[in-house]
């Protein structure tokens, strides 16, 4: 695989992760902070609270290695 095959592929992950993270959370926050986004033509749940996005953001930007 090529080095951009395999970052396209991580990066889609790290989306998938993100919104299980979303998906997870949400049952920890008010449904008032949730709104609704598409994800590869799924409707899905995303915090609306920046810190909490970029919090989120910022863990799972983590996990990309860098060579």
């Amino acid at each position: 695989m090529s080095n951009r095959r395999e970052d396209e592929a991580v990066s889609a992950f790290l989306e998938f992760l993100e919104a299980a993270v979303h998906t997870v959370i949400q049952r920890v926050y008010s449904p008032s902070l949730f709104e609704n986004r598409k994800l590869y033509g799924v409707s899905v749940r995303q915090c609306r609270h920046p810190g909490v996005c970029s919090y989120i953001g910022t863990v799972l930007g983590s996990l990309k290695v860098r060579c």
